[in-house]
């Protein structure tokens, strides 16, 4: 029997980031460092950062550039909530790791991993695995591989961090982003310097400039699971 296969529509609006900083002549011209170089690296990193904050953190508010992200936009169907009382990453515990893993549909579990701050990683997953036994010296000193039950971990550290108790919250995910989250990127990263707009001040102007959208879908359903499942606190 034959079969067709359909398309939807996704809308990617290019939003614009930028970032000015003024360096004066005498600095440029008697810098030991290579300020050009400096200047591109730091503002690499904060765009990354920006990029981070809306791919995970998005609310669709100006903040984020109208950007829905991850942890904001997963449906019913898409989030796992932890068991009552478990409201901090230090009382989660390995069954609630496994709702997550077992709501993961079959064709979103090659090229998935688990995305979590620094300190929940610490907190949860590194606690558990090493409160299993069967721990060496070795693990002990050098700490735990970024895996866990069978999954890469990849820290992302503007996601949530708190380590108090805190209920009905998304605090981290396991999925393949490749299906559920679209970036585009219109122009990238772009550094240009102006001697003129300062000149009185003998200050020279560097400005970045990076032209991206970035778009969640297909995990926002209220029964259905999609490619990305959250892990969410229980209200109490």
């Amino acid at each position: 029997t034959k079969s067709d296969p359909k398309w939807a529509n996704i809308n990617l609006v290019a939003k614009k980031l930028k970032t000015l900083s003024l360096v004066s002549e005498e600095l440029m011209e008697d810098s030991a460092i290579a300020l050009g170089d400096f200047f591109a690296q730091e503002i690499a990193l904060a765009f990354a950062e920006a990029e981070d904050q809306a791919i995970f953190n998005g609310d669709g508010t100006s903040t984020y550039g109208g950007i829905t992200g991850i942890l904001s936009f997963a449906g019913a169907g898409s989030t796992v909530t932890a068991a009552t009382g478990n409201t901090a990453f230090d009382t989660l515990d390995l069954a609630d790791f496994h709702k997550v893993t077992g709501a993961l549909p079959r064709y979103a579990v090659n090229g998935a991993k688990w995305y979590c701050s620094q300190q929940g990683f610490a907190n949860s997953m590194e606690r558990l695995a090493h409160a299993q036994g069967g721990v060496t010296r070795t693990e002990t000193e050098q700490g735990s591989q970024l895996s866990f039950l069978g999954y890469p971990v990849e820290i992302a550290q503007v996601m949530n961090s708190t380590l108090t108790a805190q209920t009905s919250t998304n605090v981290l995910a396991l999925g393949n982003l490749a299906q559920g989250v679209l970036f585009g990127d219109r122009v990238a990263a772009d550094i240009k310097t102006s001697e003129d707009r300062y000149f009185d001040t003998d200050q020279i102007a560097v400005k970045g400039r990076e032209r991206l959208s970035i778009k969640c879908h297909d995990f926002d359903h209220a029964s259905t699971a999609g490619p990305i499942i959250v892990l969410a606190t229980p209200g109490s």
